[in-house]
């Protein structure tokens, strides 16, 4: 794994999730921002020109395209109310998501949410951002080699929350390219390694408090995001981390039905078998440091809990 490969695996296992965003009308762009003056994480800076619709740094080079695409309805008010009362996990879902011979895109059990029509908003969410990704020129596609996961983490100053998707995640092991051996995943990848590719696998997802939400392909060679990257997970391999942008609370794995995903036999999926989005289920593992209120299934708005 391209963001897993370059860090160890950090994750909790409790039994349920509480995932929120304080969502009012009232709210303004500027306000957020204001309240988030003293200590700021970097990635809070960007973050907050995202919010404003400021795509270029101070020198007027572009670090984020603006997905046009991607529809705010997609996620409804009420969604929105119940991602700030905090949904559990259906302690009753744990499974294994789904593996490929010796290769485990999770390496640990997922949840589903509790709320069955947040999960279909958000999983339909998930594709729309790859889909509006595909029509503004990205080489994106959701499947095993390519998009399959993504990052939810909580804003700070009560700023809303975002997901952080991962691209580009197995690219095929090229000996001119790409010699780097991801392991059992990268067997059979279908994705051509390509420097501007990377660049560009690193998409972000806002639900900023009393604003609709945004998606953003951002550009990983931009000092602006450069700048939140460590060294070692700079070219060739272009993986912003979640942790640079926010408190991380979950991962979340999707993929499309098993008929529907291409693979290395087939670079693209009937569409005549997989009308519209066939999603499947989404996989959540709940991460962070309010673990311990997870797993007593406590529910509520995070943002006075931090």
């Amino acid at each position: 794994m391209v963001s897993g490969a370059s860090r160890a695996v950090r994750r909790g296992l409790p039994a349920a999730l509480v995932v929120a965003a304080a969502a009012t009308a009232s709210f303004s762009a500027v306000a957020c921002t204001a309240a988030s003056r003293g200590r700021v994480r970097p990635g809070e800076e960007m973050l907050s020109l995202l919010d404003r619709g400021v795509t270029e740094d101070a020198e007027g080079r572009v670090f984020a395209t603006r997905l046009r695409g991607l529809r705010p309805s997609l996620l409804r008010e009420r969604e929105r109310r119940l991602l700030e009362g905090g949904p559990l996990l259906d302690s009753r879902s744990r499974s294994a998501f789904r593996s490929f011979g010796h290769c485990s895109l999770a390496t640990e059990e997922v949840y589903s949410l509790d709320d069955r029509e947040l999960e279909e908003s958000l999983a339909r969410l998930l594709y729309s951002t790859a889909a509006a990704a595909r029509a503004q020129g990205f080489d994106v596609q959701v499947s095993r080699f390519d998009l399959f996961h993504g990052h939810l983490f909580l804003r700070a100053h009560g700023c809303g929350l975002g997901i952080l998707l991962h691209a580009a995640e197995y690219p095929a092991r090229c000996k001119d390219s790409f010699p780097v051996n991801l392991g059992f995943c990268q067997e059979g990848s279908t994705v051509q390694y390509s420097d501007h590719r990377m660049r560009y696998r690193n998409i972000l997802v806002l639900f900023s408090t009393g604003l609709p939400s945004q998606g953003f392909v951002l550009d990983a060679s931009s000092a602006l995001v450069e700048a939140l990257i460590p060294e070692y997970a700079r070219a060739p391999l272009y993986t912003l981390y979640e942790e640079a942008l926010g408190e991380p609370m979950a991962d979340v794995y999707f993929l499309p039905r098993a008929s529907c995903e291409p693979d290395a036999s087939s670079a693209q999926a009937s569409a005549a078998s997989c009308p519209g989005h066939e999603t499947g289920k989404l996989g959540w593992i709940p991460r962070g440091k309010l673990r311990a209120r997870m797993l007593q299934g406590q529910s509520g708005n995070l943002q006075s809990k931090l």
